[in-house]
């Protein structure tokens, strides 16, 4: 990607464009979720995830990017016979090219409610492909029938699940789902393979197992209830002896390894001794010794003697999604939530191969409050709720606004709940599912603190190791908020500021014991730093600012009505949050991610909103301004002098601009 852009882009306002001076330098590397290459030309390997969709032509030692405008790919197939044609699923869409990824084409059809869980290639007849669709996230019923019109976008769960088939190479899909509709949760499909050797048995596993699994004889066509485990995630083949079958399921709590010495007829399991309990993800046959590779969620392990036993095969022990026996290439491929790693087949010590792919899902960053030019930002390498390394998360830092990027640490399980907060000593604090830890830039060591699995953090940017956490599970601290004095090492659990939880506390940039907490049930104000609290107003409240230039103004967004049926609005506050004024903020899309005044001008600020636009007003919130980011932004956040703006984005890594100081004013 270009360095340096200067996009302009559709207003959502009826008002002036200010095209910023955007740019983006990384991080870079992210979480590859799909390898695959043709036998036809086995040195031509595409790689996939956030970032897009990725090509080698000399198996691995360069690449170019060649998904376009595809991101957030979660499945990939390319074709046995031709290495120009592939195909891919993001989000909802299926998307074909015949010409090695340099052009796409939607050809998802009439299936507007697809979510993938599996694209599978006929590998006697690369024209036949297998679509598996889970069910969606909504209110489960006790069975899949008929959807009506009048639920067609009511969030049916049903919608779109099930099994679907092309047999002209992609371009029209078919529901292959008859025997599965018939059965509790059957249609969920999160699981599709087929016999490599004859490929019209398929296999499919549900989201839960109270119709039990499937499979089918006939491509499909028909679905019956099979009598115990079947492969479902994957099946492969032995090259010497013919009636050997391999597979994997993960849905069974921990993976299971089968075998079957019939063909695929019946299948058992069979103990991994040397696996560490775990979810399995892919299994792959080297064609020329029969050797196994099992990718986990803790790595890549092998077996020589047909799955009896297993020695780890030197990757890193992290969350593994797909690992590829390239043969002809010599190198074995593996996926992983650190990128793409390629290994000699004859098993040589594994590489880290260089996509030059942008971070994706780069969810908070965080400017330094002593240090301008000093930034963090905090990865989820989330894709879809099912992805083996949803919750895989990494820490980077730059020390130059910007134009270069550091990895400071991985982080198990990050999710949406999860921050990077700067306090009044410079010192970093992370919370994820391995922890919370601080990072201390004069040391540049971690420390690890407490183990809060579900809390966020917000920090005092003047008294170092003063921390406020709330925890909307109340799952850690009695109350579901706490206060801390010490950097986290201890806690004090106090009485929640509101009875609804607490979506967001900021702390008064000039009197640090003065605290604002904010939620469904209104905004709440401390005087004596989180320790007693005051209801300011009942009004829903769901992020808060405060002009660091005059602490009487607030900006906030906050639902419009209680029904929350009329989207967010951006309200106003010139005394302290006792009254507020709704601003003219049109959020058309429902949703307001970020907002950040600048710190010089209680006038100026920046809002992130609906599908990441971001917007200024240079008049206290009267008028708006787009500011033609070309990309998505989920989160906002300003240099401690009011220099630059930086954009977290879903797409392509962290985006900075410089505010002209032409548009700054004096402090008011």
């Amino acid at each position: 990607m270009s360095p340096r852009f200067a996009f302009a882009a559709l207003l959502l306002f009826p008002a002036s464009l200010l095209a910023l001076d955007w740019s983006t330098h990384g991080p870079k590397g992210g979480a590859v979720a799909q390898v695959a290459f043709s036998p036809s030309s086995p040195r031509v390997v595409y790689a996939a995830g956030g970032a897009g969709v990725f090509r080698s032509d000399d198996a691995g030692d360069t690449w170019r990017a060649t998904g376009g405008f595809l991101n957030g790919v979660t499945q990939l197939a390319v074709d046995p016979t031709n290495a120009d044609v592939v195909v891919a699923t993001a989000g909802p869409n299926i998307y074909k090219s015949t010409d090695g990824g340099a052009t796409w084409r939607d050809v998802t059809g009439a299936h507007p409610f697809l979510r993938p869980s599996a694209l599978v290639v006929d590998p006697a007849n690369h024209s036949t492909i297998y679509l598996g669709s889970r069910c969606g996230p909504f209110g489960f019923k006790t069975g899949a029938s008929s959807v009506s019109a009048a639920d067609l976008y009511s969030g049916n769960p049903f919608d779109g699940a099930g099994v679907y088939k092309s047999v002209d190479g992609g371009e029209t899909w078919t529901g292959q789902s008859n025997g599965l509709g018939n059965r509790y949760f059957s249609l969920c499909v999160e699981e599709l393979s087929l016999d490599p050797e004859t490929p019209e048995h398929l296999f499919a596993s549900p989201v839960y197992t109270d119709g039990g699994y499937s499979e089918s004889y006939d491509g499909g066509a028909t679905w019956t209830r099979a009598s115990a485990y079947v492969p479902g995630l994957v099946v492969a083949d032995h090259p010497l002896l013919t009636l050997t079958r391999y597979g994997v399921t993960s849905l069974s709590g921990f993976g299971q390894f089968l075998r079957s010495a019939d063909g695929g007829v019946s299948w058992h399991t069979v103990a991994t001794a040397g696996v560490p309990p775990t979810p399995y993800r892919d299994l792959k046959t080297d064609p020329a010794t029969g050797r196994l590779f099992l990718a986990t969620d803790d790595g890549v392990f092998r077996s020589g003697d047909s799955g009896d036993t297993w020695i780890d095969a030197g990757a890193p022990r992290i969350p593994t999604a797909r690992v590829v026996v390239d043969r002809a290439a010599g190198y074995v491929f593996a996926a992983n939530a650190l990128g793409l790693l390629r290994a000699p087949v004859t098993l040589g010590a594994w590489q880290q191969l260089a996509l030059d792919d942008p971070s994706t899902n780069v969810r908070t960053v965080v400017s330094d409050t002593h240090d301008p030019s000093t930034i963090y930002s905090l990865i989820s390498d989330y894709q879809n709720s099912s992805a083996p390394f949803a919750q895989h998360g990494r820490v980077f830092v730059s020390h130059d606004g910007g134009n270069a990027w550091q990895l400071l640490r991985e982080i198990d399980f990050v999710n949406f709940g999860s921050i990077a907060v700067v306090d009044g000593a410079g010192d970093l604090y992370v919370s994820g599912g391995d922890g919370f830890w601080r990072y201390s830039p004069a040391t540049q060591e971690w420390t690890l603190r407490a183990k809060p699995p579900s809390a966020t953090f917000a920090a005092d940017p003047h008294r170092g190791g003063y921390l406020y956490a709330y925890d909307i599970y109340v799952n850690y601290f009695a109350s579901g908020y706490a206060v801390s004095s010490n950097g986290g090492e201890t806690w004090q659990s106090l009485k929640a500021p509101l009875a609804d939880g607490v979506a967001s506390i900021v702390v008064d940039p000039v009197q640090p014991s003065t605290v604002y907490a904010g939620g469904s049930g209104g905004l709440a104000r401390s005087t004596d730093s989180g320790m007693t609290w005051s209801l300011l107003t009942t009004d829903d409240t769901q992020l808060l600012a405060i002009a660091p230039s005059n602490r009487s103004r607030l900006y906030r967004s906050g639902y419009t009505n209680p029904s929350h049926s009329q989207g967010m609005g951006v309200f106003r506050s010139d005394d302290g949050g006792t009254s507020w004024t709704q601003l003219q903020f049109a959020d058309p899309f429902g949703g307001v991610l970020a907002i950040v005044v600048d710190p010089g001008d209680a006038q100026s600020l920046w809002v992130a909103s609906g599908p990441g636009i971001v917007s200024h007003s240079t008049d206290g919130g009267a008028t708006w301004q787009d500011t033609a980011l070309p990309v998505p932004a989920l989160d906002l956040a300003i240099a401690a002098d009011g220099s630059r703006l930086h954009a977290a984005t879903q797409t392509f890594g962290v985006w900075d601009a410089p505010i002209p100081h032409a548009r700054r004013r004096a402090a008011h």
